[in-house]
């Protein structure tokens, strides 16, 4: 038994029959099967659901782990656009077809809603009263914290929106001193918390908002893909990993998609700060993914239409 592994690995899922989504790629290869032509093998690659993105392969290394609420949105909405495929191509019947696409949208539906307007709250807080407090006193502080605000003010948008300049008290020192760092920091957290990022994420962000300063990312968010620079810290939890940012997450905190919430949207998908940023990571992948050293300017226009995922 000594060499046995202190961790348990295994785990039981539940599955609801309700939201398992299944795609018929069995159908498309059947029909390969018949008429294995470049076409049909085309149309296969057409629906295929590959994962590229480079801070999501870490993911799908494991037979099974987290992943944060931005990347499960990303990934039903590939889902989505595979699907949108499928009804172009004709192949699968509709009311098939039909009932996946109501499964992806109670799913999507709740994604949304379980991410909230301010996803990254606890982790910014976090990496705000680290400088104050030991990690076990933040610990036990930050579910102290969340549950101040939702007594005090109903919900945290109305807690970060508010104007309040009173000190808090609570009869608890160590409660009263974060919350007042966080309300002297109020605006800042405000503006990442709409991100859904790791802790050692926002502790780049951090950085570069000290160097650049936060007016110039307020002015364009964008600017977190273009200048972010980090090591990737491969963790158990997803709240202390760090793979790198894409264009999707930048987009899910910036452009909600009003089929699912009623939020406001800050950009669009020809913003010229999102179509500078898409260019820069195009240029980004080219030369050090692929080893070119230069593109043509067709793949210049090309980008300009690159839509958001979401529309």
């Amino acid at each position: 038994m000594k060499n046995f592994p202190e961790l348990a690995w295994q785990f039981q899922l539940t599955l609801d029959p309700d939201t398992i989504v299944i795609l018929p790629y069995q159908k498309y290869l059947e029909w390969i099967e018949e008429d294995p032509t470049n076409v049909q093998w085309k149309k296969l690659e057409e629906i295929a659901i590959p994962i590229e993105e480079e801070n999501l392969i870490p993911h799908f290394k494991y037979v099974s782990m987290h992943i944060p609420h931005d990347k499960c949105i990303y990934l039903l909405y590939l889902i989505k656009r595979s699907l949108d495929k499928m009804k172009e191509h004709m192949l699968i019947d509709y009311e098939e077809l039909k009932e996946i696409e109501n499964k992806l949208d109670k799913l999507l539906k709740v994604a949304w809603n379980e991410k909230g307007k301010f996803p990254g709250f606890s982790n910014v807080i976090r990496v705000t009263l680290k400088n104050d407090f030991r990690s076990e006193q933040l610990k036990d502080l930050i579910p102290k914290i969340q549950e101040y605000i939702k007594e005090k003010f109903g919900s945290l948008e109305t807690f970060l929106t508010s104007q309040s300049s009173s000190e808090p008290s609570t009869n608890n020192p160590q409660l009263d001193r974060a919350l007042g760092i966080i309300c002297k920091n109020k605006d800042l957290i405000e503006f990442l918390s709409r991100f859904d990022f790791s802790e050692p994420q926002f502790d780049h962000i951090l950085e570069m908002i000290y160097k650049i300063g936060i007016e110039t990312v307020k002015n364009n968010p964008y600017i977190i893909l273009e200048k972010y620079q980090y090591e990737s810290e491969d963790k158990l939890s997803i709240d202390e990993s760090d793979y790198g940012l894409s264009l999707y997450q930048i987009d899910i905190a910036l452009i909600p998609d009003p089929s699912y919430v009623d939020w406001p949207a800050f950009y669009d998908a020809q913003s010229p700060q999102r179509i500078r940023a898409v260019i820069t990571e195009i240029l980004y992948d080219a030369a050090f993914r692929e080893g070119n050293s230069c593109l043509t300017r067709k793949n210049y226009k090309a980008c300009r239409g690159i839509p958001s995922l979401l529309y």
